[in-house]
Order: C-alpha cells, then sequence, then structure tokens
C-alpha cells in the first residue's frame, strides 16, 4: 500500500510504480491532479483577495482578432476559471472542500462562467470583434469583483476558520500527546502504517461503498483494543504506549487510515519487524479483507525521517515527527472527509499519566 507523504504529492509514487498505461496509473494521476486543484485555487485566491486591483484592456492584434490584456494574477484567474474543475469532487466524494474552492464554484455558476470557452479561448484571444470584446470585459471585471467581495466578507472569513478550526485543534492535541510521551519515555520507537482494504472491496455498489462506515469503524476498534495483547504475545514485552489514527476516504483506496503506533524504545527495537507484525494484525483483525503498507521498511523513501528508533534529545527525528503529525492532521486544510452520521475521523490514545519523581540521572536537554 503505497505511502502518501502530503496532499500536494497525493497519489505521486504511485504513479511512479505503474506502467504507462494501466488503469490505475490513470485513476490515480486524476486524483493527485484534483488535490493539485485544490492547493492552485487557494493559492490563487489568497493572492487576489490581498491584491488592490486587476485591470483588463482590449488589444487589436495584426491578426484581425481581439485579445484580452491583464496582469499576471489576472491572467491566472481566467485561466483557473476556464477549467473544469468536476472531477474534483468526483475524486474526493465523501469530503467537504476548503471554503476557497467552494466560494470560488459558488461565484463562477453565478455569472455562467462556464459559457466563457465559447468567446474566449486559453490564449486569451477573444472571439468576436472590438465592441463584443469590450463588453465581455466588462463581464470580466464584474465577476472578479463579486469574487473579491466573498472572499473579503466577514462571513468567508469566519468560513475559513471554522473549516480549519478542527485541524488545529487535532494539531495541537497530537503534539502535546507526543511530547507528553517524550516525557515519560526517553526513547519511542515509532510505527507508521497505512491501514486498508483489498482492492475487490474498494469500489462501489448502488447503495455506496463495498464497505460500510460502521464495519469500518468496527475494524479500527477491535485493532487497538486487542493490539497491546497481540503485541505482547508476539514479542513479549510491554511496549504499547500510544498510537493515533485518521481515517480517509479516496476513490482509488476507499476507506483507510493512516496510522502512528508508539512503543517504549527502552523495550523494542527492531520497528520493520514489529510494523509487519501490526500490519498482519491488521490484516487478522478484518477477517483477510485488510491490506497494509509498512512505511518503516521504506525509510529511504523519506526526506526527513521522523519513524523509528527516536530519542527524546534528537532534534532531527522530532522534527520529522512533527512532519508526519502535520500530514495526519493539515490535509483537511485542503479537504476534509466527512464521516457519516458526523463520525470521528481523528483519534488518540489517552495521554499519559504524569508519574512522581523521575529515577535515574537527569536528561540533558535537546
Amino acid at each position: 500500500m503505497p505511502r502518501e507523504i502530503d496532499l500536494a504529492f497525493l497519489g505521486k509514487a504511485l504513479i511512479e510504480n505503474h506502467p504507462e498505461g494501466d488503469s490505475k496509473t490513470t485513476l490515480v494521476t486524476a486524483q493527485y491532479d484534483s488535490a493539485q486543484t485544490l492547493r492552485h485555487t487557494e493559492s490563487v485566491l489568497r493572492k487576489f483577495a490581498a491584491f488592490d486591483t486587476l485591470q483588463f484592456d482590449v488589444k487589436n492584434t495584426r491578426y484581425g482578432f481581439q485579445r484580452i490584456r491583464t496582469n499576471a494574477l489576472g491572467t491566472q484567474l481566467i485561466h483557473m476559471s476556464l477549467c473544469d474543475m468536476s472531477d474534483v469532487r468526483k475524486h474526493f466524494p465523501q469530503h467537504e472542500m476548503n471554503p476557497y474552492f467552494e466560494v470560488f464554484e459558488t461565484v463562477k455558476n453565478r455569472h455562467d462562467v462556464a459559457s466563457w470557452h465559447v468567446y474566449l479561448l486559453r490564449d486569451l484571444r477573444f472571439v468576436g470583434d472590438e465592441i463584443s470584446a469590450r463588453r465581455f470585459t466588462g463581464r470580466l471585471i464584474g465577476f472578479f469583483e463579486d469574487l473579491k467581495a466573498e472572499l473579503t466578507s466577514p462571513a468567508f472569513k469566519r468560513q475559513v476558520n471554522n473549516f480549519q478550526r478542527v485541524s488545529r485543534k487535532n494539531y495541537r492535541s497530537l503534539l502535546s500527546y507526543i511530547d507528553a510521551l517524550f516525557k515519560k519515555y526517553s526513547k519511542l520507537v515509532v510505527i507508521r502504517l497505512d491501514l486498508g482494504y483489498r482492492q475487490e472491496l474498494c469500489g462501489f455498489h448502488e447503495d455506496g461503498p463495498m464497505l460500510s462506515y460502521d464495519e469500518v469503524i468496527g475494524h479500527r476498534s477491535l485493532f487497538f483494543r486487542s493490539l497491546g495483547n497481540h503485541l505482547h504475545a508476539t514479542i513479549s514485552k510491554e511496549c504499547l504506549v500510544g498510537f493515533v489514527w485518521k481515517l480517509e476516504f479516496g476513490v482509488r483506496k476507499s476507506w483507510h487510515y493512516h496510522v502512528l503506533v508508539l512503543l517504549n524504545g527502552q523495550e523494542v527495537r527492531e520497528d520493520v519487524t514489529i510494523a509487519r507484525l501490526m500490519g498482519e494484525h491488521w490484516v487478522s483483525t478484518t477477517g483477510n479483507k485488510g491490506v497494509y503498507y509498512n512505511c518503516n521498511a521504506s525509510k529511504s523513501q523519506y526526506k526527513q525521517l521522523g519513524i523509528g528508533l527516536i530519542d527524546h534529545a534528537n532534534t532531527a527525528l522530532r522534527d520529522g515527527l512533527t512532519k508526519a503529525a502535520t500530514y495526519i492532521t493539515k490535509t483537511d486544510y485542503y479537504v476534509r472527509m466527512v464521516a457519516p452520521g458526523n463520525g470521528r475521523t481523528f483519534g488518540r490514545g489517552t495521554m499519559p499519566k504524569t508519574s512522581g519523581k523521575r529515577r535515574g540521572r537527569p536528561r540533558s536537554t535537546r
């Protein structure tokens, strides 16, 4: 099961691992492109909201057609407006979109921007005479003025804040949780797994996904309830000290979890082997419906490593772990999965209890 580093590179590893022409490659590429569309839309609209004015003019070229002239940001906005973004919702069917994407689509529909391709070509040539081109430029200005008013309104700013609030809360909660574990344990072994389901169970039938949401959360609940005993039986150590999970949904992989499991580094070392044992436990827990990807077995693929054995004083590895925590919680900034019945999509173990006097030599500071 391929890793997904962050939303910007969603599916990239899969694209590289499938031969050209493979149907899976096409699907993953489309999902990757949809993720990039969300990022790009938000980025351009943020610039536009902070920009003072856009100037539009009509130039009569020597070839007898009109060309709309504007600055670089105006050109970006026009090109983005001419794009068909319907695939974004197709590839994230269980998700709520970033407010920037939502308001852009709303204002586009309000101004019937979908009809612009009849008049305006991708190189900003206008199909028609100069008078019609100037009239169309007025439509452009009206559209962007309306869009700017929406983007700078107090109501929209509240929407953005509300959309990001849960992600920020989860991120702070996760960092506090990891810090608390490092205060109690001088070393942690960090396991990262992607837990999903066999390909034939990842499609849709007429009532929705092949696997129900209730079944998926039941598997997750059983997996974590039994994980401690499973590790005790297989490696004979009381080593499980924490865990984090994030539920996601995609067209290709359907329901899947991104998981961090944290172990006492004074008790265990073999992270790759332990990760494999956990993955096999997931397969067993799901009645052989599940599959897993052992991220610890592919450490060389990470530019900034944050898994494996991490000492509390190792700044570089702890920064890598923070990046992993960012990925788990921050993808919601662009597209947020909405679980049926307002269900949870993120969870972690209980905060460790603080002990009394620390035994042994005092730790050095980071």
